[in-house]
């Protein structure tokens, strides 16, 4: 069907750069973006960091509908299957790839930005998606491990009119017809869900990863809140004041967390976005926690453990 080697759309890579760019949209290796064009699909690879997306070859082609048929098996050792021959030698389509292939649209856009981890993270976030009707149509799935699972719920709640999912304890995926129209829908959704506030991220230099208010604290000691928080921090990684076991993050009389050992770079930046995500989150709200068992699951899923491999 490809007698030559497909070419990746530059205006992806500039995409990627411009939501990488962003720490409060996406952190480390998480968030994932795509293209469909010409019967491919392009999609960032597993591990791979779209703030790098300029200096560094980070898509992978895929024949759609291979894609679309071997991502909803769950089955890694399968992914690489419908990968065109032209891509990059050692690259693995992102773990998000089922999501991504059943949406129908051009552009898919999926970050892990604060304010969607905000709302995501409600027990009962309907007021905040009613609050967005007017820009954006969203449906909500609960939390559902990423993979095919959560293609599967995304299937089950899709509609035509949707322009956009938030996912419970994950981020927020927007689609459009060009890569300018996921990020204006990026940014008016991050500006309401954020109730205006200016994120404060601490100075790289800084010993700090942030400061926030004392119920915050306690929150973030209650469970675990997103999924890169127990791949790239682990259980249980803040504590306040004293160290009790294996805290990662230790937070002084003033609430300002310093780490307890040396973080990686996606470390440090996941928890300077958990530590935010307290400015924009009503100290009387009910908060959702992935469960022992969806962390076991997560942290001993084999892709998983590709992407973090990837990573280093």
């Amino acid at each position: 069907m490809y007698h030559n080697a497909p070419m990746c759309p530059p205006e992806l890579y500039q995409h990627a750069a411009i939501i990488g760019a962003d720490i409060s949209y996406v952190q480390g290796p998480g968030g994932n973006v795509s293209v469909k064009q010409d019967g491919i699909l392009w999609i960032k690879a597993s591990g791979t960091q779209m703030s790098t997306a300029l200096e560094h070859s980070i898509f992978v082609g895929l024949d759609i509908v291979e894609a679309a048929r071997i991502s909803m098996l769950d089955d890694s050792s399968k992914m690489m299957d419908a990968v065109l021959p032209g891509s990059t030698p050692g690259l693995r389509p992102s773990i998000e790839t089922a999501m991504h292939a059943i949406i129908p649209a051009r552009v898919v856009s999926h970050v892990h930005s604060v304010g969607a981890v905000a709302v995501g993270i409600l027990a009962d976030p309907t007021q905040a998606i009613e609050e967005l009707s007017e820009i954006i149509p969203l449906a909500r799935v609960p939390y559902v491990r990423p993979g095919a699972p959560l293609a599967r719920a995304i299937q089950e709640v899709l509609e035509p009119h949707h322009k956009g999912l938030l996912l419970g304890n994950h981020g927020l995926t927007v689609w459009g017809d060009s890569f300018s129209e996921t990020e204006v829908l990026i940014e008016q959704i991050e500006k309401a869900w954020r109730k205006g506030k200016s994120d404060i991220f601490p100075d790289a230099l800084d010993d700090s990863v942030g400061k926030c208010e004392p119920f915050w604290v306690d929150a973030l000691r209650g469970g675990t809140l997103v999924p890169d928080e127990a791949v790239l921090l682990g259980v249980q990684a803040f504590a306040s004041l004293k160290k009790k076991s294996n805290e990662k993050i230790i937070f002084d009389e003033n609430c300002i967390g310093r780490p307890d050992q040396i973080l990686s770079d996606d470390a440090r930046d996941i928890a300077r976005m958990l530590i935010s995500v307290g400015q924009h989150v009503d100290a009387n709200a009910t908060l959702t926690y992935l469960s022992d068992a969806e962390v076991a699951e997560l942290l001993n899923w084999d892709m998983e453990k590709f992407r973090q491999e990837m990573s280093k």
